[in-house]
């Protein structure tokens, strides 16, 4: 009987449970329901009060036209009064002159003139350039570029090459590419060092490091390189754009990757003017315009004939090569320098060696002394 008995109440229980369900989804269908049915009717009181806000004038003029007599001079009156709001505000809102009417965006900036004795080619000219600036917002090489107010101030903290810096921002240390530039290369362990490579280095080294610098960007661009460099300008101050005057310089080539940039048209001016003034890299002495010549041609001898093993028997120039008599040589792998007293001299003369002038030219391109 127990048995039975303990069965019974759990069937008794799972009854329960159902019917408690049951009871709570039939009550949120009543709620639901409810609510349903109330905002309808609120809809059709929502629409009445609606049309009578727009048709109380209609009505007001029907209602005194039925009336006649006076009230139907009232109506009319008031149908006339209608008629001439209704009118002002179509006008109002196709003059762009009137109180209130909607103005264009470029209203803001833009300068009144007015034409006085002004002749028919003139006007034209006026036209064309009005909309050759409105065509395009990039600045040319005397458009006089300024500091954006919003340019964060950083300060340089090293050179890895002519377009590429370290920078001290919010407490880290930020690697930066500079935009709309391309530098030859210097330190890329894949490919050898580039003419103008170390001088180009150099320059920005001697320009920029150690000093505070403002930093611009530009959405055209992105924010970021492949190798996660933060793209920027960098002014040096408020007028003086570091990436456009090291190509007017002539350390480094316009570089435009896949999009047009802020400065375009400024930087091909300049590099524009430094070909023609043949300026550091364009020179006939040093580069004439290919960077891929290897090292500066004034720095490179003519090449000896070269023996299988370099010895002590080796002639002046031989063991300067690549390099010319009294240059110090520096090996980019190592980054050591080695001077032409120096222990292995002569044993560091692939293509790839770098020829400086002076140990300090050296030092500032980051090469150490060879201790032997």
């Amino acid at each position: 009987m127990s048995y039975l008995r303990t069965r019974q109440n759990r069937d008794v229980s799972g009854c329960c449970i159902i019917g408690m369900f049951l009871a709570v989804f039939y009550g949120i269908w009543r709620l639901i329901r409810a609510i349903a049915v109330a905002l309808w009717r609120a809809s059709v009181y929502f629409f009445k009060a609606l049309y009578y806000l727009y048709a109380w004038p209609l009505l007001a003029i029907e209602y005194l036209w039925k009336r006649g007599g006076i009230y139907r001079l009232l109506g009319i009156g008031l149908t006339i009064i209608l008629v001439i709001v209704l009118a002002i505000a179509m006008l109002s809102r196709n003059d762009p002159n009137a109180p209130g009417a909607p103005q264009p965006v470029e209203a803001a900036h833009a300068r009144t003139i007015t034409p006085t004795a002004t002749t028919k080619r003139q006007i034209i000219s006026t036209k064309t350039a009005t909309r050759t600036a409105t065509r395009s917002q990039i600045p040319t090489a005397n458009s006089g570029m300024a500091k954006p107010v919003d340019a964060q101030a950083v300060r340089v903290v090293k050179v890895i090459d002519g377009d590429t810096v370290d920078v001290r921002m919010n407490a880290q240390t930020v690697r930066l590419r500079l935009i709309g530039i391309d530098t030859p290369e210097s330190v890329d362990p894949r490919q050898p060092v580039q003419c103008f490579g170390i001088e180009a280095s150099n320059y920005t080294k001697r320009t920029l490091l150690n000093q505070t610098v403002y930093l611009e960007r530009d959405a055209t661009q992105g924010e970021y390189d492949r190798y996660n460099r933060l793209l920027v300008y960098i002014w040096m101050n408020d007028t003086s754009l570091f990436n456009q005057k090291i190509i007017a310089d002539g350390y480094a080539f316009e570089y435009t990757y896949r999009t047009p940039y802020r400065y375009q048209r400024a930087f091909k001016a300049a590099q524009q003017t430094a070909r023609s003034n043949q300026n550091g890299l364009w020179s006939p002495t040093t580069c004439n315009g290919n960077a891929s010549t290897g090292v500066t041609t004034t720095a490179v001898a003519k090449s000896p004939t070269i023996p299988a093993n370099p010895t002590a028997t080796m002639t002046t120039a031989e063991r300067a090569y690549p390099c010319r008599v009294g240059q110090i040589k520096g090996n980019p792998d190592s980054l050591i320098y080695h001077v032409p007293t120096g222990r292995w001299y002569a044993q560091t003369r692939n293509n790839r060696v770098v020829c400086f002038t002076t140990e300090k030219d050296a030092t500032l391109a980051g090469y150490r002394k060879s201790s032997s």
